[in-house]
């Protein structure tokens, strides 16, 4: 997205430069990321699918209902 120069002097909008805060999100995004790739890797290995070439989550509801309606 392509913010104009003036954006700041019209609304301008204070932000946090507090470093334990940006360490906490940062955290928790770590972690959050960490934790998708162990399920991932799980699921992976439970299915025997290699994630280069076959769908991960053809065994889900909300994927045999997408394929069920097309």
């Amino acid at each position: 997205m392509i913010v104009p120069t003036f954006a700041d002097r019209v609304a301008s909008v204070p932000t946090t430069h507090n470093p334990t805060v940006f360490f906490i999100v940062s955290f928790l995004a770590l972690i959050n990321n960490v934790g998708l790739f162990v399920y991932q890797m799980y699921v992976v290995r439970k299915n025997k699918k290699n994630p280069l070439k076959d769908e991960l989550y053809t065994d889900t509801v909300h994927y045999k209902k997408i394929v069920a309606e097309n």
